[in-house]
This record gives C-alpha cells, sequence and structure tokens, in this order.
C-alpha cells in the first residue's frame, strides 16, 4: 500500500507542478498584457487628446467686423434701400473658410458711374496677411437711382493664427 500512496503522492505532485508552472504562465501572460495595456492606453488616450486640441485649432473661430463707407453710392442692406449699412458684422469666421454678405448699391449721383471697392487700415495689422476681400460689381456701370446687388466676400486664409478678434474699413466708391 505503501508503494501505491507514494505513486499517488508522486502523481499529485507532478500535478500540482504542472498546475503551478500554468498558472505562473498565465501570470506571465497576463502581466504582459497588464504591462502593455498599462503603456498602451494612456499613449492612445494622449493620441485622442491630441486629436481633439488639433480638431479644435482648425475649428477656431474669430469675431470681425468691416465699417463700410461710400462716395456717390449708398450701401443698404435691402433691395427697398432703407436699411443703410454703416458695417458688416462678419461674425465669428473659420481659417481656410470664406464668407459672403449681400448688400444692395444705390447710385446717388446725377450720372451712370463705375462701381470700385477697396479695404484696408487693418486691427490688428498682421490681420492684412490672412484675409481678402472681394466683390462682383468692380467696373460695373451703375445708372442713375438705379440700385444693383452686390455680393461681397471675405476670405481667411487656412494658415491664419494668432488672431481673435480683428476689425477693417471698407470703401465703396462710384466714379463717373
Amino acid at each position: 500500500m505503501c508503494n501505491e500512496g507514494n505513486g499517488r503522492q508522486g502523481s499529485m505532485a507532478r500535478t500540482q507542478n504542472s498546475v503551478r508552472k500554468r498558472l505562473s504562465l498565465i501570470k506571465t501572460q497576463h502581466g504582459n498584457s497588464i504591462k502593455f495595456a498599462t503603456a498602451t492606453i494612456p499613449l492612445i488616450l494622449l493620441c485622442l487628446i491630441a486629436g481633439l486640441t488639433l480638431a479644435q485649432t482648425f475649428q477656431r473661430s474669430i469675431n470681425s467686423y468691416g465699417t463700410l463707407k461710400s462716395v456717390g453710392v449708398n450701401v443698404y442692406w435691402n433691395n427697398a434701400c432703407t436699411n443703410e449699412v454703416t458695417s458688416i458684422p462678419w461674425g465669428n469666421v473659420t481659417p481656410g473658410a470664406s464668407f459672403d454678405n449681400l448688400v444692395y448699391v444705390k447710385n446717388v449721383g446725377t450720372t451712370a458711374e463705375t462701381l470700385s471697392m477697396s479695404y484696408g487700415n487693418f486691427t490688428p495689422t498682421v490681420a492684412a496677411s490672412y484675409l481678402t476681400l472681394t466683390w462682383n460689381c468692380s467696373g460695373y456701370v451703375l445708372a442713375t437711382n438705379a440700385v444693383t446687388c452686390a455680393k461681397i466676400t471675405l476670405a481667411v486664409q487656412p494658415n491664419a493664427t494668432g488672431l481673435t478678434d480683428f476689425s477693417f474699413g471698407i470703401l465703396v466708391q462710384a466714379s463717373a
């Protein structure tokens, strides 16, 4: 009987050793997984946060407006020419985008006039490097007392940085 018992004890010892080896292997495998996860999860979170920060950078809005003056013509918000434009609130602009405003230009002179537009006097001055203003009425000849719709477009360069607010002057004029 003692031999059988020794055989069982030897078999049990081998089984226990085998279980210990397997547990040790599992600990090693999970330990490596835990170490990998501990190192990887913060890296993934950092990348996500960086991605959100970059996305926010490209979506940054800039408050702006343009003061409008006119010579030889009047500029209005409506085609009935009852609501005169003195400034154009561009609102929040985004780098890489363009923004339109429709205005109505009326010739208040006594002869047909050729329309032109200019702009400048940026505050801060660096804004001039990032902004372009255009309109669809350059060279348009407007008859006496006639009204035309003009689209004024502000384009903001994609690399516009360092601006939080800006303003500039716009001059719409007519010449014979």
